[in-house]
């Protein structure tokens, strides 16, 4: 508030610049999979008996509500894509209500570094190495300079 007061138009311009930004960069189903994906992997390595242990009831629960909110019947009309690539080899692997759930917490570690590694991989390969934002924002092409004393 003291800079909007102090200097009403920056503020204004930036704000005009921080939504169009975070409109451009808006994350992808898959990236936000692969977070949650990296989570769950890291709640298997706290558990003590990581290798032949039964899947705990709670890290059941919370991946069948994964499943539930990635590929939901409003996930489906909004990310067709995604759905159609991940959904039937994510709940069959994943999914503690599919016949082939690990039955093991080190099967299902084995399944989450797995599926940490296809959508890692497919992230990194649709963005370039390197953005410009110049390029990629139109109010930082079109802006102008001025000098001020």
């Amino acid at each position: 508030e003291a800079l909007r007061s102090k200097h009403n138009n920056l503020a204004s311009e930036l704000e005009i610049l921080l939504t169009e930004i975070g409109s451009r960069f808006v994350t992808l189903p898959e990236e936000r999979l692969l977070a949650v994906v990296n989570a769950l992997l890291h709640r298997c390595y706290k558990y003590p008996t990581a290798t032949t242990a039964e899947v705990p009831q709670p890290l059941k629960k919370e991946l069948s509500g994964v499943c539930k909110a990635c590929f939901s019947a409003d996930a489906v009309t909004k990310h067709v894509e995604f759905v159609r690539e991940y959904k039937q080899g994510f709940e069959h692997d994943l999914d503690p209500e599919s016949k082939s759930f690990p039955v093991s917490l080190a099967e299902l570690t084995k399944r989450l570094k797995e599926w940490k590694s296809i959508l890692q991989s497919n992230v990194e390969d649709r963005f370039p190495a390197v953005l410009r934002l110049e390029d990629e924002s139109k109010m930082l092409r079109d802006f102008n300079v001025v000098d001020v004393e």
